[in-house]
């Protein structure tokens, strides 16, 4: 047992380069705080539902998945999951700008 539960209740994953373990469907930009790593957001207020992802600012670079910018703040963090923000990502540090 953990101090969060069950190990099995538990992901871990990189978020730029700091290894992290969070709750099993805790969202991206929170598991990026529990590593030290601020996302930006604008539009995102977990209180006030769903995350939609409108404003383009959480933008990072996720793999596995797609080979573009994905808004953090509408995923949940996953077992192996790389993330890179604008701190260490040119892609993603691009499209927030371009944003």
């Amino acid at each position: 047992m953990t101090a969060q539960g069950n190990a099995r209740d538990d992901v871990t994953l990189s978020v730029d380069g700091i290894e992290v373990t969070v709750p099993a469907g805790t969202g991206l930009v929170e598991a990026a705080l529990h590593a030290g790593v601020e996302i930006p957001v604008f539009c995102y207020e977990p209180r006030l539902g769903p995350p939609v992802g409108a404003c383009r600012m959480c933008l990072c670079e996720v793999a596995p998945g797609p080979p573009k910018p994905q808004a953090a703040c509408t995923l949940t963090a996953a077992e192996g999951m790389v993330v890179k923000t604008a701190r260490t990502s040119a892609m993603a540090a691009e499209a927030q700008n371009e944003i």
